[in-house]
């Protein structure tokens, strides 16, 4: 029988596991793995990304919510600690200087910013409450100059307007550049227009 102590007992061993396979420098920033629905062909070459970090930051506020639910104030502080800092590191994938979060960060070398963020670098940290409201409407304000956008056929009904590639990156392959239409939780279009209702309500429609 599946209960909210086997829900606690999976939570808790996701995260423990995402902890030691993607961020072992223990920093708060995770690598990426097929963990979104385009990313079967995608890797960053194990650098810190903006994926993972937001699903890791908005697991652990679960597992803290689940604790204040419990009364154990000691696991509540553990998470109240990564969260924060998830959230303080996450600054540093930041581009002030454009306005977006990075695609990722090399993780050798000079550990440059790669400034080539997709969507899922927009609209995921935009969910995830790594943003202020300031840099969610410069981070939204990307996809506007950033992204390639197509126009689209206004013969046909309800289908008139402009439409976002998910990225720029070539060679355009399946699934890594990739012009979506499925209302799924994760394509693109839908997804945007979630992060643009976050910002509204956060900016109180300004």
């Amino acid at each position: 029988m599946w209960t909210a102590a086997n829900a606690l007992i999976c939570r808790e061993l996701h995260t423990e596991w995402a902890e030691d396979c993607f961020d072992d420098d223990g920093n708060g920033l995770y690598r990426s793995y097929i963990n979104t629905w385009p990313t079967d062909s995608v890797w960053f070459n194990g650098g810190e990304t903006v994926e993972e970090t937001s699903y890791q930051i908005r697991a652990y506020r679960g597992l803290r919510d689940m604790a204040i639910l419990a009364g154990n104030t000691t696991s509540v502080a553990a998470y109240d600690a990564r969260i924060n800092k998830i959230a303080t590191n996450f600054a540093s994938l930041w581009i002030a200087s454009r306005g977006h979060p990075a695609a990722w960060r090399e993780q050798t070398g000079h550990q440059r910013l790669r400034p080539d963020a997709w969507l899922y670098s927009i609209f995921l940290p935009i969910e995830a409450e790594l943003l202020t409201p300031e840099e969610q409407a410069q981070a939204l304000h990307y996809t506007e100059w950033g992204l390639e956008r197509v126009l689209t056929n206004c013969t046909v009904p309800g289908m008139c307007g402009e439409r976002v590639w998910t990225s720029n990156w070539v060679p355009s392959i399946w699934s890594v550049r990739q012009m979506v239409r499925e209302p799924s939780r994760t394509s693109s279009p839908e997804a945007l227009v979630r992060a643009r209702s976050l910002v509204l309500a956060s900016t109180g429609g300004c």
